[in-house]
């Protein structure tokens, strides 16, 4: 029975059979923020939390560039009509999740996976894209897409550092999180405080989906 259970762990941890998109709609929590004022637009603002790195995804996808990565998240993005949205990883170093590039094996080093003393240190990013031409027109998001950046950036629970390498457009940015405890409980509020900075006052939440 022991074992079973451990296979049982090990299989619903084993995520290596989902594409970027499945990742993204995995667990997905969404807001609606109802316009504050009449020359303000409404906003659908959601955190996808995914429990693979961002280099095994992007191995997942087209020709393995961020870039990439990003044109599968903004067909996503379309299909729910989102305009913020924020993908939150969280792993171990080397660990399932952080494979270089994704196995269908089913292999003999199961058992290794799941041993925590084989792992690394637990690591998180964040990904954050803000599109234009849904609700927002694009000065609306490059002013929307800063105002985040920059409360992300600040935030010292954070304690981010940017990547560096192309993207492969605007309004996208990654960022490795050095705070591996600051889950999506306490990125969402940084956020929110971006949004309601952004608006110039409070706003009120509408949730999508169960939260």
């Amino acid at each position: 029975m022991d074992r079973l259970d451990k296979e049982l762990g090990i299989a619903k941890k084993d995520l290596r059979h989902l594409d970027v998109r499945d990742l993204l709609r995995r667990d997905w929590k969404g807001d609606i923020i109802p316009a504050p004022n009449a020359s303000a637009p409404a906003l659908h603002l959601g955190i996808a939390s995914i429990p693979v790195s961002m280099r095994n995804q992007i191995t997942r996808v087209g020709n393995h560039t961020p870039a990439a990565w990003f044109e599968t998240e903004k067909a996503w993005t379309k299909e729910i009509y989102a305009d913020v949205s924020l993908a939150l990883t969280s792993y171990r170093e080397g660990g399932v999740g952080d494979e270089t590039i994704p196995s269908d094996s089913d292999g003999d080093d199961d058992d290794n996976d799941d041993d925590n003393s084989k792992k690394g240190p637990k690591r998180r990013e964040i990904a954050l894209v803000v599109q234009d031409g849904r609700r927002l027109t694009r000065d609306m998001a490059n002013s929307l897409f800063e105002a985040i950046k920059s409360e992300i950036e600040a935030a010292p629970e954070l304690n981010v550092t940017a990547w560096t390498i192309d993207l492969g457009g605007q309004r996208r940015a990654i960022w490795n999180q050095s705070d591996a405890k600051a889950s999506r409980k306490v990125v969402r509020p940084i956020v929110e405080r971006a949004v309601e900075g952004w608006y110039g006052q409070p706003v009120y939440r509408q949730l999508l989906g169960d939260m």
